[in-house]
């Protein structure tokens, strides 16, 4: 009788496993992954295995990954994206000044920032990092959208940069 106990708890898993809805990897977990992992985990995996940034999980530019600045991008109607900035800086202070908003098709989207964190390696080994912006947006309608982003360093005036994204099927 003592046995039993055993049998009916891995079987009871072993139902609960066979039931359990099946999930694709959609991205989601990449994308937080390289949001908080950014300079400590991410940048540790791709200086210590030399691991071309393809290949490196949490990477720090994961696929899905909206820069809110630089050249317009183009992504698959399919793809989990998000959308954040990296900081860095020796000086936790500096940090600690900046603000930021985002919008996106001029909606104010609600921000996560990571704590300060210290660089892993590299030539910026010890120096502090942040994260913020939004890990997952979701998958985008297709279309141009727009991801603008104002930044203030608390010293010399808020700035903005607008991006736009084309959110295409036929990219897929």
């Amino acid at each position: 009788m003592r046995k039993v106990g055993p049998f009916v708890a891995v079987m009871s898993l072993i139902a609960v496993v066979g039931v359990a809805p099946a999930t694709g990897n959609d991205g989601r977990g990449e994308l937080v992954a390289s949001f908080h992992a950014g300079f400590s985990g991410g940048a540790a995996i791709l200086f210590q295995s030399s691991a071309h940034p393809s290949v490196a999980s949490p990477q720090m530019n994961s696929p899905g990954r909206l820069e809110p600045f630089g050249a317009a991008e183009l992504v698959c109607d399919q793809l989990v994206v998000g959308t954040w900035y990296f900081l860095v800086d020796p000086d936790r202070a500096v940090l600690d000044a900046w603000t930021s908003e985002f919008k996106l098709d001029g909606e104010t989207l609600e921000l996560e920032r990571t704590p300060n964190k210290r660089v892993a390696l590299g030539p910026q080994k010890g120096w502090w990092w942040f994260a913020e912006g939004v890990p997952v947006l979701g998958v985008l309608d297709p279309g141009l959208h727009e991801i603008e982003w104002t930044a203030d360093d608390g010293s010399s005036g808020p700035f903005t940069i607008t991006t736009s994204v084309e959110v295409d099927s036929a990219y897929c």
